[in-house]
Formats: structure tokens, C-alpha cells, sequence
């Protein structure tokens, strides 16, 4: 199957799996294959993150103030999803960052801009979709306030796989 095919195919189960898209709707600016792939990304996310179990990993990280990011969200009255509906994907190919061949997304603490890395990102979601869910979450609690080094992106990764990679 051509990755434009399997993105296609992603995208319409995505869209019949159980998020409403009348109900969130996303903001990924990216164009083609890339912004299917990225749109079923987050989709995957907030299917995730609405799950009790996904949502504890917010009571895991703390921002540079010390609060807990799940204390930083109800300070914003926002649902899990609805915060993840609030960020902004664009594409940063040509950012510094993405030219680390292990980077595939990042954004700075606080910051709401998620900036991906479009032909990596979607060169390994085809290659685990799973994963790269996982990755927006992590982008989603720098979002939040956290910061990296510590802990490392590594280890958020790992805890953010622990609680929502189910």
C-alpha cells in the first residue's frame, strides 16, 4: 500500500473511531500526506488522552514553577482534548531541530505551537502510528509547562508510553 493510501486509510478509521469531529476539531497546518498522517496522529492522542489511565501522567510532570501539569491545566478549565485542540501543528522541516535525524517534533515549554518535522514524522508513523501518538502527547505536556534535561525526552517519552500506550 502507498503511504498516501494507508494515510487515507488511517484517517477515515480514525474518523469513524470514536471522535466526534464535529465535536474537536484540529488545527494541523501541513499540506498532502503530511497533514493526514499528522491529523491522524493527534486524533490517536486525544483518543489517549481521554482516558482516565492516559490522563494521569499530567500528576507525573511538574512545570519549572513546580506545579503539577494537571494543576496547570484546570487553571486553563480545559479538557485534556480540548487543550490538544487548542495547540497548533505546523511544519518545521527546515528548522534547526529537524535537522537532528531523532527529531520529529518539538516546542518550547509553554508554547503552543507544536512544530513537526513532516517527512520524519510521517516516515514513522507509518512505521508505528502507536508511537507517534505518544510523541504528541509528549509535545502536548511541554505545551503545559515542562521542561526537558530532566527529566530527558527519553524519560518522558517512557512515562508517557507507561500511562497511555495502551
Amino acid at each position: 500500500m502507498s503511504p498516501a493510501a494507508w494515510a487515507l486509510s488511517v484517517a477515515l478509521v480514525s474518523a469513524g473511531s470514536g471522535t466526534d469531529p464535529g465535536a474537536v476539531q484540529f488545527h494541523v497546518f501541513l499540506t498532502g500526506t503530511a497533514h493526514v498522517i499528522v491529523h491522524a496522529a493527534v486524533e490517536g492522542a486525544a483518543q489517549r488522552l481521554s482516558k482516565p489511565a492516559c490522563q494521569r501522567v499530567l500528576d507525573d510532570f511538574r512545570d519549572d514553577r513546580g506545579d503539577l501539569l494537571s494543576t496547570v491545566l484546570a487553571s486553563k478549565e480545559m479538557t485534556h482534548v480540548a487543550f490538544l485542540s487548542s495547540l497548533l501543528f505546523v511544519d518545521a522541516e527546515s528548522d534547526g531541530p529537524c535537522q537532528a535525524h531523532t527529531v520529529v517534533a518539538f516546542t518550547r515549554p509553554r508554547e503552543r505551537v507544536i512544530r513537526v518535522c513532516a517527512s520524519r514524522f510521517t516516515a514513522a508513523t507509518l512505521a508505528n502510528q502507536k508511537h507517534m501518538e505518544i510523541v504528541i502527547i509528549h509535545e502536548l505536556l511541554h505545551a503545559l509547562g515542562l521542561g526537558e534535561n530532566p527529566p530527558t525526552s527519553a524519560q518522558i517519552t517512557a512515562q508517557v508510553m507507561s500511562r497511555c500506550g495502551r
